[in-house]
């Protein structure tokens, strides 16, 4: 007998448009960077990560602009990933890590927009 998987989707068309264009520029830059070490496969789980954050931002966070995110909130979408969408530990992890390459292209890329961000 196979085990039931626990699925809860908060990623749709609509809500995805409605990201923060500032967002999708910046997930864009991102992702170009990685298409030059990243197989397609794993661009593409990646997109799917960023975009459940996004999500995420779009519907209980106002929809802010990545670098403009507080610690606390970042917390509050982890706390949301581990106790409504039951992630385990490698996806938990997995999706920290992408978000600190997110992080690592505002250092780079908008180091004159926000001095003060770090990763």
């Amino acid at each position: 007998m196979s085990r039931e998987t626990f699925k809860k989707i908060i990623t749709d068309e609509e809500t995805i448009k409605s990201i923060n264009p500032k967002n999708k520029k910046l997930i864009s830059l991102f992702l170009k960077n990685k298409d030059r070490k990243c197989s397609e496969a794993t661009i593409k789980t990646y997109q799917s990560d960023l975009n459940i954050f996004f999500c995420w931002n779009v519907k209980n966070n106002e929809n802010k602009f990545y670098p403009e995110i507080k610690k606390s909130e970042i917390s509050d979408f982890f706390s949301f990933a581990l106790e409504e969408l039951k992630w385990n530990g490698k996806r938990f992890t997995k999706l920290r890590s992408v978000l600190s390459g997110l992080s690592d292209t505002v250092i780079k890329y908008y180091d004159d927009d926000f001095p003060l961000f770090r990763n």
